[in-house]
């Protein structure tokens, strides 16, 4: 498919244009770029009526545009009007035969309607009198992969990349079904054939990247798209996908190089811009991590990541009011982030808001109940009301999904010690010294009393060498 200008400025400018002609019943003329600006951004917000007619009015004033065309086709589908959809494709149809992106937007209109079969039938047709097979390739594997058949959509897009190996796109969904299919071991050697092939494709190495990445073979990732970048030094994507590698790897400061390099060869974006706020949030320069969170939140006020780390800051310097605000949005954002109810109630807890702070608990032991910190600090608050029952009942159900974490264990004995049930703390207190022994100094801090610390050091004793 044609490639939409992506202007914000001129975007925003167009909208405002055309919005205002439609507020005061005017008539204003429109560039066909213009329209391409207005059409897309009601598409991306999903405003179908007002998407729809500028569609009309575009089509109107440039009768002969097939974009603006297929545009509406789009349009309509989303609307349910799919007989409507395919009436305007085949009059694109009689003004240009064989065109691709009416062979493509069809295709798009079978999958909407979830006519599988029909749609590939339809592609293995069209793929034999098209001028540019690769597309139709891409888009038969496309098709499969709705289907759920992975190992045929892998021919196909393997297909495609044979007639044009430096399709970005073609490579990321074939990676995607071999992760599915569960071969993504064995496209290593696919890839490394192109590597032999044309040792200087970037898109090669970046892919290799990619699967190595999924692999969680990291340093073997970093590699590749090192090599992307050497051979490509504008090739932003492997640049941040290498940023992106080396922040996995905790080695931040190169990850922030790299960060700065994407930036210098793209329009600076709200990721970007947050992930650079992630390396400097975890190399504990929080100021310079605050002011890019701030500079991404300024391209996108809605960035959920960047609200989450000003959080996280906020809460670092114990400005807890402030970090709530932030939180909260990126709960109302995501409903169903486990991370962002657990911060949300941590924050809750240290402001003092108790019964919310117990709810957001809760909310994030269910969305993410295999986080041991959750389910201790959430104890931790009936610990510190002398609710010494309710804090064990909590930690055992988080013991049910993380039994090997020692930590929770030392704190299961040490909330049954203060209920008296020293025989059933001892139990908790050996599976602890067995996981981890070094951590049994924790019991010291909730037991001042040397008596008690004897007692403890009698058992811990019997552990030491073992």
């Amino acid at each position: 498919m044609a490639k939409r200008p992506d202007n914000a400025k001129e975007r925003k400018e167009a909208v405002q244009k055309f919005e205002q002609m439609l507020k005061n019943n005017l008539s204003f003329f429109f560039e066909s770029h213009e329209y391409e600006h207005i059409i897309t951004y009601y598409i991306e917000k999903s405003q179908w009526k007002q998407a729809l007619k500028a569609c009309n009015l575009a089509i109107e004033q440039y009768p002969y545009s097939i974009h603006f065309v297929l545009d509406k086709s789009t349009v309509l589908a989303q609307r349910k009007q799919f007989s409507e959809a395919h009436e305007l494709l085949d009059k694109a149809e009689n003004m240009q035969p064989n065109d691709v992106d009416i062979i493509i937007g069809r295709s798009q209109l079978f999958m909407q309607k979830g006519e599988f079969d029909k749609n590939i039938n339809f592609l293995k047709y069209s793929v034999e009198t098209s001028s540019e097979p690769e597309l139709i390739y891409f888009h038969l594997g496309l098709a499969y992969q709705a289907a759920g058949l992975f190992d045929d959509a892998i021919f196909y897009h393997k297909k495609a990349l044979e007639q044009d190996i430096e399709n970005e796109e073609v490579f990321f969904e074939l990676a995607f079904c071999l992760d599915m299919a569960g071969k993504l071991d064995e496209s290593i050697s696919y890839y490394q054939k192109f590597i032999d092939q044309d040792p200087y494709s970037h898109y090669a190495w970046y892919n290799l990247g990619l699967v190595y990445s999924k692999l969680e073979k990291l340093e073997e990732a970093k590699e590749a798209y090192d090599y992307s970048t050497i051979i490509n030094e504008e090739f932003a994507s492997g640049w941040f996908n290498l940023g992106n590698t080396y922040y996995s790897l905790y080695q931040y400061n190169e990850a922030i190089e790299c960060y700065n390099k994407v930036i210098e060869l793209e329009d600076v974006s709200a990721e970007t811009l947050c992930y650079l706020g992630n390396c400097y949030e975890k190399l504990e320069l929080i100021d310079t991590a605050i002011d890019k969170y701030k500079n991404s939140l300024k391209i996108d006020p809605l960035f959920a990541e960047s609200l989450y780390g000003m959080a996280i800051c906020l809460d670092k310097y114990d400005k807890w009011s402030e970090a709530y605000s932030f939180i909260k949005k990126c709960v109302d954002l995501d409903l169903i982030n486990g991370d962002y109810w657990f911060t949300l109630a941590d924050i809750e807890s240290k402001i003092g808001n108790i019964v919310h702070a117990l709810e957001a608990y809760e909310k994030s032991s269910i969305l993410i109940p295999d986080n041991p910190e959750v389910w201790l600090n959430w104890s931790l608050i009936y610990y510190e009301q002398g609710d010494f029952e309710q804090a064990f009942s909590v930690l055992n159900q988080g013991l049910s999904e993380n039994s090997e974490d020692a930590e929770l264990q030392y704190h299961a004995c040490i909330y049954l010690i203060n209920q008296g049930k020293y025989r059933q703390a001892l139990e908790y207190l050996q599976n602890a010294l067995i996981l981890d022994f070094d951590m049994h100094t924790i019991l010291f801090d909730f037991f001042p009393s040397l008596d008690v610390q004897k007692g403890l050091y009698k058992i811990i004793e019997q552990y030491r060498n073992k």
